[in-house]
């Protein structure tokens, strides 16, 4: 039983995770076509007979480039750090709990228990988390209820909450993720690829 809750806790963490590359789909691939639209306007523009690149030596082609590729780069960073938020932690909730109910089923005491997986966990280089094994073993004693009982129901909860946070973190990183679009990407493609065509039809009307 133990093995089947760890197993079914991390299939859940990969299920968060999959809803959440799910949720970046999208914004990266409007990332790059965005990236890509400053090339077509400038073939666009040469097309019609402006030269395009000649705003570089321009001072107004110039900034308008180098702010492009700044709030595009902070459109990058913003999106990064959204979805770095977003995945799941890399722990497997209650798993401490789900150990020491594993010990007290094999006989051992309640405290004994509790060093046998620490220092099984520590050897092991896991993180396990037993801090509400005391409150509920106070809890056991008082209403008569086996400790191992509520020690799995308490991991259970606690896999059903942390899988729930995850999807909640998935949905709301799907509309977050339009924010850097909007304010950062869709602005740096309007300097990068725009501004310098209407620099470069201005230039080719009277000097800048």
């Amino acid at each position: 039983p133990a093995l089947d809750a760890v197993a079914a806790a991390l299939d859940e963490a990969a299920a968060a995770q999959r809803d959440a590359d799910a949720a970046l789909a999208g914004p990266r691939l409007s990332a790059r076509v965005v990236l890509g639209l400053p090339g077509v306007a400038v073939l666009f523009a040469y097309g019609m007979g402006i030269d395009v690149l000649a705003t570089l030596r321009t001072s107004a082609g110039l900034a308008a480039v180098s702010a492009g590729a700044l709030l595009y780069a902070a459109g990058a960073l913003w999106i990064r750090t959204l979805a770095a938020h977003a995945r799941p932690v890399a722990t497997v909730p209650g798993l401490g709990l789900e150990l020491i109910a594993l010990t007290l089923s094999a006989g051992l005491p309640v405290d004994r228990a509790r060093q046998v997986v620490a220092e099984e966990a520590d050897a092991a280089g896991l993180a396990v988390d037993s801090a509400q094994v005391g409150p509920l073993i106070e809890l056991a004693a008082r209403s008569g209820a086996p400790v191992a009982r509520l020690l799995r129901a308490e991991a259970a909860r606690l896999r059903r909450r942390v899988a729930a946070d995850a999807r909640e973190r998935a949905a709301r990183l799907g509309v977050l993720l339009l924010l850097p679009l909007g304010v950062c990407m869709l602005p740096a493609f309007l300097l990068v690829g725009v501004a310098p065509v209407l620099v470069g039809l201005l230039t080719s009307v009277t000097p800048l």
